[in-house]
């Protein structure tokens, strides 16, 4: 059987377990896509500022820094450049 009784939070971690749940670009109100991420990280290794890369992409700076802390863009490519780019800063 597919269908359980659950929480509401288990059935959000339902969601995320099976790839339906609403993030990254599946998101409606989605500014940003893979390809905006993904130069995201390269412009902060120049460096950029946050500031600098939201101006570039019509976004306010606290929306970059939630990007980058992994707060907001929850993927698992987001999540491995994340972890990349901490790496190398040390």
């Amino acid at each position: 059987a597919n269908l359980r009784w659950d929480s509401r939070a288990g059935n959000h971690a339902d969601k995320v377990d099976h790839g339906t749940a609403a993030r990254g670009t599946k998101h409606p109100q989605a500014k940003l896509d893979d390809a905006k991420v993904r130069q995201i990280f390269q412009w902060l290794e120049i460096p950029l500022t946050h500031e600098e890369i939201g101006r570039r992409l019509g976004l306010r700076q606290p929306a970059i820094s939630r990007v980058v802390s992994g707060e907001r863009w929850l993927t698992k490519e987001a999540d491995e450049l994340r972890e990349a780019y901490r790496a190398r800063r040390g």
